[in-house]
């Protein structure tokens, strides 16, 4: 049983440190949990840092926020849990690769024309198959989001600082309308050491919308690795 240890949490886009609440309080009240906050609704940008303190180092990250891990924890990290990751997010096939730039284009502009009604059916379609209960902020910083949204688009994971952390779950939702499964399944061929679960039923707001059951699978994981 792990008794000491820090986490960093990692949002996705369009999300803020508050997406981690319902996951944070299932876990341990001795795990020491740090949220990353990409500053998307107007608050501090907040990027927490492992400290020098004895005791297991944990990244946690949901979508794209496994793009924007600093380096430096990485390389510190004794585990990495990836909630629906990816490594690039569009296809590879060239006619699917032009549908998903241009559902990212049209994303773009929505995001500077109607932005509450984007992040609405974005939050929707990532709690889908269940019904979302995360509420949106309405004091957008649309600059960081513009910017971020057109990162997302054109990242391609690292995979280099990844490779010498033995320890990496991936856990993926078969329902996820956001990041397709094929994406976890894609990571973890590339990431051989790592272990993935798929869960049946569950889309890509898994880490809120099931919160009890990933608290379970990582404390599981965190005592068996």
């Amino acid at each position: 049983m792990i008794s000491s240890c820090e986490l960093i949490l990692s949002h996705g886009w369009g999300l803020s440190s508050l997406f981690w609440n319902s996951l944070i309080q299932k876990l341990p009240i001795n795990f020491d949990c740090r949220c990353v906050d990409r500053g998307y609704f107007q608050t501090p940008s907040i990027e927490p840092v492992f400290s020098v303190k004895e005791g297991k180092k944990i990244l946690i990250s949901h979508s794209y926020g496994l793009h924007s891990l600093q380096r430096e924890q990485i390389e510190i990290a004794d585990y990495i849990i990836i909630f629906s990751g990816f490594i690039s997010i569009h296809p590879k096939k060239e006619h699917a690769y032009k549908k998903s730039k241009k559902k990212i284009k049209l994303m773009m502009e929505h995001l500077h024309t109607v932005p509450l009604k984007l992040l609405e059916d974005v939050y929707t379609k990532s709690a889908f198959p269940q019904k979302n209960e995360l509420e949106i902020p309405s004091n957008f910083d649309i600059k960081t989001l513009s910017d971020d949204l057109c990162d997302l688009s054109k990242s391609s994971l690292n995979l280099e600082p990844f490779q010498s952390i033995p320890n990496i779950l991936i856990l993926h939702g078969d329902m996820d309308k956001i990041v397709p499964v094929t994406k976890g399944i894609e990571l973890q061929k590339k990431l051989p050491q790592a272990h993935l679960t798929v869960i049946n039923g569950i889309g890509h707001f898994l880490p809120h919308t099931h919160s009890g059951w990933c608290a379970q699978e990582i404390l599981f994981f965190l005592n068996e690795a």
